[in-house]
């Protein structure tokens, strides 16, 4: 997550935030397609690292953009 944060700009503690912040909503979908699709993660510990709902992360996922 650090990564990822750190090549966008982002604080880190604004991805657990909830912050609608456009660059900050772009990097926890970037984190959350990372997390669920490459390395498995439920996607409920996944909403509890980025501060969003479980379907939240399902919408997050089913909308990538690649």
């Amino acid at each position: 997550m650090q990564e990822i944060c750190d090549e966008r700009g982002v604080n880190i503690e604004e991805i657990s935030s909830g912050s609608g912040r456009g660059v900050v909503s772009e990097t926890r979908r970037i984190i959350a397609n990372r997390l669920v699709k490459e390395y498995g993660t439920p996607i409920s510990e996944v909403a509890g690292r980025v501060g969003v709902t479980t379907s939240a992360v399902s919408k997050m996922i089913s909308h990538q953009i690649t």
